[in-house]
């Protein structure tokens, strides 16, 4: 019983894919093409049909999950059919809008990466849609690839500013004691001992984070 609602629930997967898939190439190719109001009303109503494809099969999917749950699925399966969110289930503006802005941190969501079979009559725009959203990624490891030596070297600059600023407030502190000067001196040697404090914090936030590398072999 366990493994038909595993079927089911990729079924589900897959055919929600395929509709959100299609969703996305709609708006590229018969929304926004759209010129008359004649065409705008068929192509919404074409969305519009589409939408109520998704709805079903994330209805299918949500309730094959609570089913699966009421069996006790082990930890693979709870990792692997995950809740579905309504955030989720909206289309990709990198298909269906590529000038989009605000998009440079999106990704998929967890069920595109689930193994299911792709196969079907919309197989091609599948494949558009994962080379659109592969490419999109490879760029953003590449920017990240390429800020990763700059934020280490700010990393180092912000120590070495509060190095700095510590250095230049006992030095005040030593001209203030040399003129006998008590209540600049103590403000200085404060001064001085809150950036000293700044620094340790620092390096401390900052040891860990240097040890993260970019693995190559992921290129």
């Amino acid at each position: 019983e366990m493994s038909l609602h595993e079927g089911q629930a990729n079924d589900a997967l897959h055919n929600l894919r395929i509709h959100l898939c299609n969703k996305a190439i709609l708006f590229r190719t018969t929304v926004r093409q759209a010129k008359s109001q004649a065409l705008k009303t068929q192509a919404w109503s074409q969305v519009t049909s589409v939408q109520q494809a998704v709805s079903l099969h994330t209805s299918i999917y949500t309730k094959t999950r609570k089913q699966m749950m009421q069996l006790e699925a082990g930890q693979d399966q709870l990792q692997k059919y995950k809740p579905l969110l309504y955030e989720q289930l909206k289309i990709s503006t990198a298909v269906s809008d590529p000038n989009a802005q605000g998009q440079r941190n999106e990704s998929l969501a967890w069920f595109w990466s689930v193994e299911v079979d792709l196969g079907g009559s919309d197989h091609s725009w599948n494949e558009e849609f994962y080379q659109v959203h592969w490419l999109r990624a490879k760029s953003l490891r590449d920017i990240w690839k390429e800020e990763l030596p700059v934020v280490e070297s700010e990393m180092d600059w912000t120590c070495n500013f509060f190095l700095r600023k510590a250095a230049q407030w006992i030095e005040q502190m030593g001209e203030s004691l040399a003129n006998w000067l008590q209540g600049h001196a103590c403000y200085s040697g404060r001064q001085s001992q809150m950036y000293l404090l700044l620094t340790q914090d620092a390096q401390a936030a900052f040891q860990d984070l240097k040890r993260i590398q970019i693995d190559d072999s992921d290129e």
